[in-house]
């Protein structure tokens, strides 16, 4: 359900761990109260992230209509497992057309990953 509006929400892939459902917590709406509380259990003042929002990018590559939609939302709830399932509000550009499997000739699925993720990081 990445990058469209056909009445679903899209759903993480993987469970998320507890600092970013804390994150999600802290998104949702006023009055909106979480079932439990699971606040951070660091003193609100001394709280680095208290003035941040959390926002996530979703990509989804579909293969039956050679495109990659793709959006920039901001993740409201996640369920009892950890996956993201609402997110308010969805800013959803218009899908972007790739020639059919042309970036992707061995028939790899990029929705599945590409495999480790190499990033060389300069200390200086």
């Amino acid at each position: 359900m990445t990058g469209t509006r056909l009445g679903h929400q899209p759903r993480s892939r993987y469970p998320k761990g507890q600092l970013t459902q804390q994150m999600v917590l802290r998104n949702q709406p006023p009055g909106v109260t979480p079932l439990f509380d699971v606040s951070l259990e660091s003193d609100a003042c001394n709280d680095p992230l208290q003035r941040y929002d959390l926002w996530a990018m979703l990509m989804y590559f579909d293969k039956a209509n050679a495109e990659i939609r793709y959006e920039i939302s901001r993740p409201i709830r996640t369920n009892a497992k950890g996956y993201i399932t609402d997110w308010a509000p969805r800013i959803t550009p218009p899908p972007y057309p790739v020639e059919k499997f042309k970036d992707f000739p061995d028939g790899t699925d990029p929705n599945e990953g590409f495999g480790d993720i190499d990033v060389p990081v300069d200390p200086r």
